[in-house]
């Protein structure tokens, strides 16, 4: 879900109640952004702390053994035991291969789910969110004396945004004569819905359980959606827009965070990983892009970059947003203090401003290169 629609309510109540619960005991990350707007790239950043490949291409399906030292890794040299649950099919776009050089002691996805009842239903990309918590928590409480670190990875809210039959609908029944635009988005708030309660299912056994006693959520949204707030812009990969990449992220822990608190900062996917780590003490891989949110840092930006349709590449500065589209130079410039929907682009009134972003940009993408070219020289 995006930012956007995070404080949404519905016939008066909340679109999110689970989020709201758990952001009261957590650190709530204000200007988050998923530094590319799609679940495989996503992947690929909050394992490895690695930017996405300058071309289309997906780092996890086509190089899949890359040399980047994931999260996982790094937590199982330290004695950790290592999941991934996932209400889809991770065979897709190459993420059941990726995650096998990973160090993942335990995957769970769709071809075991589909076979456990009562929620292995199809919704959607795959079953019933609900699937996820029963066999996830048996092998946590038979995992032995080790800490655990484990990756929830739902399906929902995805398009076609189905939730299960009978599920509480919070915009009410949908009419089915009603325009394509209308019926997916009021489906698509239904979904986020339903996946929330699931999200609350979920942590309430384990709190039950005991596993969340001296253990740290990292809660977040790989990417945005978008319903045409700019045109042509839908789903999500498209566009560098604050529907498509900014984003809702947490963590939360009961005893670190007896009360709210709000990071005021920029963010990305790129510095959860290195958070992690930080938090436990333990020090960050070289080849690590990202920062630790909690550690003293002077540069709070967030670099954006999509290529689907079009090669998009912008940047997220204190209250500026900058995007750039790459094959013909077309600059957009956002004030998000005055113009949070990104209405009026004011790059002609500030051309210092687009000249600096111009270049990082420019850079950026050059060290993306680079960078890739280096790793990728070592397969």
């Amino acid at each position: 879900a995006p930012m956007k629609y995070f404080n949404m309510e519905i016939y008066g109540e909340k679109l999110l109640p689970n989020w709201h619960r758990l952001k009261k005991n957590s650190l709530f990350m204000k200007n988050h952004y998923a530094n590319f707007p799609l679940s495989a790239n996503a992947m690929l950043s909050v394992f490895t702390s690695a930017y996405s490949h300058h071309s289309k291409d997906l780092v996890i399906q086509k190089y899949s053994s890359v040399k980047l030292k994931s999260i996982s890794e790094i937590l199982k040299d330290e004695g950790y035991t290592t999941a991934v649950v996932h209400t889809g099919d991770l065979r897709y776009a190459g993420q059941r291969r990726f995650l096998s050089y990973r160090a993942i002691d335990r995957i769970i996805d769709l071809p075991e789910l589909e076979k456990i009842p009562p929620y292995n239903i199809k919704v959607g990309w795959g079953v019933d969110e609900r699937a996820m918590t029963a066999p996830s928590v048996e092998f946590l409480k038979n995992r032995g004396e080790s800490p655990f670190f484990i990756t929830y990875f739902p399906a929902n809210p995805h398009h076609p945004y189905a939730i299960p039959e009978g599920f509480k609908q919070i915009t009410g029944p949908v009419p089915s004569g009603i325009d394509y635009k209308k019926r997916n988005w009021l489906n698509y708030l239904n979904s986020m819905h339903y996946a929330d309660y699931c999200l609350g299912e979920l942590i309430d056994t384990l709190e039950k359980e005991g596993l969340m006693e001296n253990t740290i959520l990292f809660l977040f949204a790989d990417h945005g959606e978008a319903f045409y707030q700019h045109p042509q812009n839908y789903n999500h990969p498209f566009f560098l827009y604050e529907e498509n990449v900014h984003v809702p992220f947490l963590i939360y822990n009961r005893d670190l965070f007896p009360e709210p608190l709000i990071y005021n900062g920029i963010s990305s996917h790129v510095d959860i990983p290195v958070t992690v780590i930080d938090i436990l003490g333990i020090k960050k891989d070289e080849k690590h892009e990202g920062k630790s949110i909690l550690s003293a840092h002077m540069e709070e930006l967030a670099f954006l970059h999509t290529y689907w349709k079009d090669d998009y590449t912008g940047v997220r500065d204190g209250k500026w947003k900058y995007i750039r589209r790459m094959d013909n130079a077309m600059e957009e410039l956002y004030n998000l203090e005055t113009d949070p929907d990104e209405i009026k682009n004011i790059k002609d009134n500030h051309p210092e401003l687009a000249e600096k972003f111009r270049s990082f940009i420019l850079n950026s993408r050059d060290y993306q290169i680079k960078f890739y070219e280096k790793i990728l020289s070592h397969q």
